[in-house]
């Protein structure tokens, strides 16, 4: 048999699971997207701080071979 009500209860509760699957997707892609970013942010600093040393231990041993060739 046909039920109207059942119907009705069957609707509503699909669309309410529907609006939560939307909601829990959008948050998860916004959580996605700050990792990503925060990803892509540890490797270029990381990648920064390592041009850096790589300048201040050139700058070292140029220095020092300066010192030597004034000797």
């Amino acid at each position: 048999m046909y039920d109207p009500d059942s119907v009705s209860l069957v609707d509503f509760a699909i669309d309410k699971v529907s609006r939560a699957r939307s909601s829990m997707g959008a948050i998860r892609n916004r959580h996605e997207h700050a990792y990503n970013n925060n990803a892509n942010t540890s490797e270029n600093t990381q990648a920064a701080e390592s041009r850096l040393r790589d300048t201040a231990v050139s700058y070292t041993h140029l220095r020092a071979h300066e010192t030597e060739l004034h000797l």
